[in-house]
C-alpha cells in the first residue's frame, strides 16, 4: 500500500488489504478491505469504480479498483482522499475503436490479406459503429447480447453474428492478453446444415422462373461451386481465369 496511506498507521490504524478482483457476472472490477483502527474498531470498505458513486471518476479496471481502494482507505483513516495523480499519472483507458486500429496493423503479421480484409471490413461496417466509443474495461455482457439482437433483427444468420463477435473476442484477448469473461457466441441457435435438393435447384433454374441470366447465374454459384452470398456479391471479372474462379473478397449488404 501507497506510503501515503501507511503514514496514518501508527495514529489511527491499519488497513488489511485484499486483491482487487473482477465480477465473474458482470465483469467490473471493484475491491473490498478491512481497515482496523487503534481503538480495536474494524470497517469494512467496499466499491466499484466507473460507475456511479465515490468512484465514478475512475476507470474501470484493475488500476482503477486499486486507485479506488487506496481512496477508502484514506477517507477511512484520514478522513479525507489522499491527493490525486497529477493528470499526467492517470491511465485514460483506449476506446475499442483505438485499440483497433492497432489490431489490424500488428495481429498475426502472418496472416492471409483476405483475412485481413475480412477482420478490417467486420470492425469497420458492425462492430466500431456499436461499440468504438466503448472502452474494454467496460464492456458489458448487455452490450454483447444488445449488439447480437440488433443484428439478429436486421436479418443477419446466427453464423454470420457470431462471426463478427469472434473478431471482437479475438481483439480483445489480443489486446488483454487473457480471454475475456464475456459470452461472446450465441449458442443453441444454429440449425442443421442441410444441401438444398438437386430437383429444387433445377426448379429455379427453369426459364419460367429466373429469367435474369444473373440469378441463374448466382443460384449456380451457390449450389455448385458452395459460394456463400457475400462471396458471390464480390465477384469480379477478374476473379475468373483460365477456368478457375478464385474467391477474393466478400460483401455485406
Amino acid at each position: 500500500m501507497v506510503g501515503l496511506v501507511w503514514s496514518f498507521a501508527e495514529r489511527a490504524g491499519r488497513a488489511v488489504t485484499m486483491p482487487v478482483k473482477r465480477d465473474m457476472r458482470t465483469g467490473r472490477w471493484f475491491f473490498r478491505t478491512v481497515v482496523q483502527f487503534a481503538d480495536g474498531r474494524r470497517e469494512r470498505v467496499f466499491g466499484t469504480p466507473g460507475i456511479a458513486g465515490p468512484y465514478h471518476d475512475l476507470p474501470q479496471s484493475k488500476l482503477g479498483a486499486q486507485a479506488a481502494e487506496r481512496r477508502a482507505i484514506s477517507v477511512a483513516l484520514a478522513g479525507k482522499p489522499i491527493a490525486p495523480p497529477p493528470a499526467s499519472a492517470v491511465e485514460v483507458p483506449k476506446t475499442i475503436r483505438e485499440h483497433a486500429t492497432t489490431f489490424l496493423e500488428t495481429y498475426k503479421p502472418g496472416q492471409k490479406p483476405s483475412e485481413k480484409r475480412e477482420k478490417r471490413r467486420v470492425l469497420d461496417s458492425r462492430l466500431l459503429p456499436f461499440f468504438g466509443d466503448m472502452t474494454i474495461e467496460a464492456l458489458k455482457q448487455t452490450d454483447v447480447d444488445t449488439f447480437a439482437r440488433s443484428e439478429l433483427d436486421r436479418g443477419m444468420a446466427v453464423t454470420t453474428v457470431n462471426n463478427q463477435l469472434a473478431v471482437l473476442s479475438t481483439m480483445i484477448k489480443y489486446v488483454k492478453g487473457e480471454r475475456s469473461k464475456l459470452r461472446f457466441k450465441l449458442d443453441g441457435l444454429v440449425a442443421e446444415i442441410r444441401a438444398v435438393d438437386p430437383g429444387d435447384v433445377e426448379k429455379l433454374l427453369h426459364p419460367d422462373v429466373v429469367e435474369d441470366t444473373r440469378y441463374r447465374v448466382a443460384i449456380l454459384l451457390a449450389s455448385e461451386a458452395g459460394l456463400r452470398v457475400g462471396e458471390i456479391r464480390g465477384l469480379q471479372w477478374t476473379d475468373l481465369k483460365d477456368g478457375r474462379l478464385t474467391v477474393r473478397r466478400a460483401l455485406a449488404r
